[in-house]
């Protein structure tokens, strides 16, 4: 009778050691897992952070992390970029078409919708990257006009030069940071 509990017991005791056994390599297959995943989620953001950099090749690696991360932007904060966008164009149409001596006016236009951009406040970190392209865009384009006034043709070029590259980054990251 003895033996009969002894060796109940002892396949208690085993079936008990197998459990936690077993218990422990789950846990250890649970964190293998996550390492895994934190180690796959690391690599896609370097590459993720190296395609933005080359769109983009004055971004910082901080800032390209923090647009990986930035929620996307809203319909409608699309439609308003959009919208500016559109106005801003026709502004700069007749702008280009006016003789010199007759921009003061074309000029405030593109003076008034950088104003209306400047007071738009971002909700994103992606939006508030993507409206400072735009301003910088939008301020090199209305130096460079007046520079062109004053005809210091070098200076006005600079300003077109600069404010094409800034553009170029502003529409970049408008089309990033649209919502799918």
């Amino acid at each position: 009778m003895n033996l009969k509990y002894l060796s109940i017991g002892a396949l208690v005791v085993i079936v008990a050691l197998f459990y936690f056994i077993n218990e422990s390599n789950k846990e250890d297959r649970v964190r293998i897992e996550a390492s895994k995943q934190a180690y796959i989620d690391q690599q896609n953001k370097t590459v993720k952070v190296a395609e933005l950099q080359k769109s983009l090749p004055d971004l910082r690696q901080s800032d390209a992390l923090k647009l990986i991360e930035s929620p996307k932007m809203s319909a409608d904060d699309i439609k308003f970029y959009r919208d500016l966008s559109a106005k801003w164009s026709d502004a700069l149409k007749v702008a280009g078409a006016t003789p010199r001596i007759d921009l003061s006016g074309p000029v405030q236009e593109l003076q008034k919708l950088k104003r209306e951009l400047d007071a738009r406040q971002p909700k994103t970190v992606c939006e508030d990257m993507m409206r400072g392209s735009l301003l910088r865009a939008y301020n090199y384009t209305i130096d460079g006009f007046l520079e062109f006034m004053m005809k210091n043709e070098t200076e006005s070029s600079v300003n077109t030069r600069l404010s094409s590259s800034s553009m170029s980054d502003a529409t970049f990251l408008l089309d990033y940071c649209k919502a799918p």
